[in-house]
C-alpha cells in the first residue's frame, strides 16, 4: 500500500477496503489531491483490513508499527470475560457495511459501518449470535473527504 498511496491520494481516492489479514484495522492517511487543472487539496484515505474471516483475530505483527492506524480491534475492542462468558470485545467474524446515498447537491454520502458477529452462551448449552458494531464508523461525503467518525 506504501507504494500505492501516493497514486491513489493524487486521484483523490477516499477509501481502500482489503483484507485478508485475520485482522481488523482502519488506517488514515493525508496528503494532497491533485485537480485536473494541477490545484492540489488537502485530502485523506481511510484504509480498511478487513480480514474477518475467522473467530479470535490476532494483533499487529510484533515490531511493525503502524503510525496512521486510527482503529484496530485487538486493541481498540478487547475481549472481556466473566466467569468464563464472553461479555463483550469485538475479535470475531465482521464484516464492513457501505451504505451510499445520494446528497441534494449531486454528490453522494458513505458510511462505513464495522460489524462483527458476537457469539452469546445461552444457559441451555445453545448457541446463539447477536450483530454489533464496533465504535469506529466512518462517514465520507463526496464535497471533501471524511466528515466524521462515530464514537471519536
Amino acid at each position: 500500500m506504501r507504494v500505492l498511496t501516493p497514486l491513489l491520494m493524487r486521484y483523490g481516492v477516499d477509501a481502500v477496503i482489503a483484507g485478508h489479514d485475520e485482522m481488523w484495522e482502519r488506517s488514515r492517511v493525508e496528503g494532497s489531491e491533485v485537480l485536473p487543472d494541477g490545484r492540489e487539496l488537502p485530502h485523506e484515505i481511510h484504509f480498511f483490513d478487513v480480514g474477518t474471516g475467522g473467530d479470535g483475530l490476532r494483533g499487529p505483527k510484533p515490531g511493525v508499527e503502524n503510525p496512521h492506524r486510527e482503529f484496530l480491534a485487538h486493541l481498540d475492542a478487547p475481549e472481556i470475560w466473566e466467569n468464563g462468558v464472553l461479555r463483550e470485545g469485538g475479535k470475531h467474524y465482521g464484516h464492513l457495511e457501505v451504505d451510499v446515498t445520494p446528497t441534494d447537491d449531486g454528490g453522494w454520502l458513505a458510511e462505513l459501518e464495522p460489524v462483527y458477529v458476537f457469539p452469546l452462551a445461552a444457559g441451555d448449552g445453545e448457541r446463539a449470535f447477536e450483530r454489533r458494531v464496533y465504535d469506529d464508523t466512518v462517514v465520507l461525503t463526496s464535497a471533501g473527504g471524511a466528515a466524521s467518525v462515530a464514537g471519536r
